[in-house]
């Protein structure tokens, strides 16, 4: 007799495979308009078994975002860049692993992957950052950075966004709250205490409030004042 647990586990395959077969089915309509919430959806359900918790770090620029997950990541030195404007222009995904891997994937379909501790011998600045890869002409689709270092366990999955309200890049807020926010399973928001909550803040909580995300609110930057 099979368990609950058994039944449970074969109703959720079940409802992936018939998720998968509408994707399918979309894809043959050939809508640029879907490619890219078709892409995420896919992403998910094959991800979906890995059991990892997806947290992003989501929130208006330089609210400190990339400063946090360096201090994670655990090297000692600034493996994303850190500055007072509109810097981290990809989804960058960091884990714990028992061996060093950096894997670059582009909107071609091409990945570069690197393994070992030589794999930060040259700066990902190149590939994340706005004032090294304008507008992302190297057009990367996300970057994942697997690392011994990271202080968190390794059932845990932090992102790093483009930052929300930058002038003139509305394409990182789209990036944002449009493709990654669906694959969040908990999003940490943060906002600068150096400044009262801005109108971008409030438009983009409610943003994540109405998409039914678990939110976690943090105010960063309380040093500065």
């Amino acid at each position: 007799m099979k368990s609950r647990a058994d039944i449970k586990d074969k109703t959720i395959r079940q409802f992936l495979s018939k998720i998968s077969g509408t994707l399918s089915r979309l894809q043959g309509l050939k809508l640029k308009q879907l490619d890219k919430r078709i892409e995420s959806l896919q992403y998910n359900i094959s991800t979906f078994s890995d059991r990892k918790v997806k947290a992003g770090l989501i929130g208006i620029t330089s609210s400190g975002k990339s400063s946090l997950l360096n201090i994670l990541l655990g090297t000692g030195v600034q493996v994303l860049k850190e500055q007072s404007k509109a810097t981290t222009n990809i989804v960058i995904f960091c884990t714990k692993s028992e061996e060093p891997e950096l894997e670059i994937n582009f909107e071609s379909g091409e990945t570069i992957t690197k393994k070992g501790e030589d794999i930060l011998s040259e700066s990902l600045w190149q590939y994340t950052s706005e004032d090294e890869n304008p507008r992302n002409q190297l057009n990367i689709k996300y970057i994942k950075l697997s690392l011994p270092t990271f202080i968190l366990d390794s059932n845990i999955e932090i992102t790093d966004t483009p930052g929300l309200d930058a002038y003139g890049l509305k394409d990182h807020e789209d990036l944002t709250l449009r493709e990654f926010l669906p694959q969040a399973d908990l999003v940490v928001y943060f906002s600068s205490i150096r400044s009262p909550m801005k109108d971008a803040d409030r438009a983009s909580l409610n943003r994540i409030l109405d998409a039914d995300q678990r939110a976690v609110f943090v105010q960063t930057c309380k040093g500065a004042v």
